[in-house]
């Protein structure tokens, strides 16, 4: 899958999963100012987004060694 396609698949669903991960973590407590709720967000979205890939492209490597 090209640079594309992987932005496209996983993009949208690291960035729901940084936005919970944060919620959390103001709803506990742990935010308290805006520039480092921005930092975090962009930090956990790049962080989720590669293992996405990484789990996506170990996934499919596994899947093709085990067909005909």
């Amino acid at each position: 899958m090209d640079i594309r396609g992987l932005v496209v698949t996983h993009l949208p669903k690291a960035a729901i999963a940084s936005a919970i991960i944060l919620l959390i973590n103001a709803y506990t407590g742990g935010m308290t100012t805006p520039i480092r709720f921005t930092t975090e967000f962009l930090l956990y979205t790049l962080a989720t987004f590669i293992g996405f890939v990484v789990v996506g492209v170990v996934l499919d490597t596994e899947s093709d060694d085990h067909g005909v």
